[in-house]
């Protein structure tokens, strides 16, 4: 699959959606039954300052955001919900991907949005300023997520 929808009324590829909404939203209604589960190990905000943080479970476990799919022109694309900032998020960033509790895989996976929309993972996660570089899509590579030191002002 690929990441990001791009409906015929935007100019835009919408890569996320807030959970709290995407029930209400007509974009998404005939999708709803369309769930899937996004295995991560990570993502990233940004400061102001253009810090990338790496954001973890705390013993580096792997995790899944909640998404929707769809199909197009025989492409399965996705998007990841969003919702409000755990406590560590928070001094990054005002959104945060949607991280589903392990035992809600089944489910969320089942369509039982309600129960699960309600309930987010909001364990606190570790955050580690990462290279610059991977401020850059031309960079690859496992250095990118090498950590540097923290300094103040990037939290």
């Amino acid at each position: 699959m690929e990441w990001g929808w791009q409906p015929a009324w935007s100019k835009q590829l919408l890569i996320n959606e807030q959970a709290e909404t995407v029930l209400e939203k007509p974009t998404y209604k005939k999708y709803l039954h369309q769930t899937c589960l996004i295995p991560a190990d990570g993502f990233y905000e940004w400061t102001p300052a253009k810090q990338p943080i790496m954001f973890t479970k705390p013993n580096e476990e792997s995790f899944c955001f909640a998404g929707l799919w769809m199909e197009a022109e025989n492409q399965k694309r996705f998007i990841v919900l969003t919702t409000t900032p755990n406590e560590t998020v928070k001094s990054v960033h005002n959104r945060m991907p949607f991280i589903v509790q392990p035992s809600q895989y089944e489910l969320w996976l089942s369509g039982e949005f309600p129960t699960v929309l309600q309930t987010p993972d909001k364990q606190e996660l570790k955050a580690t300023p990462v290279q610059r570089e991977l401020n850059s899509v031309r960079n690859e590579g496992a250095e990118l997520i090498r950590p540097v030191p923290i300094q103040n002002d990037l939290i």
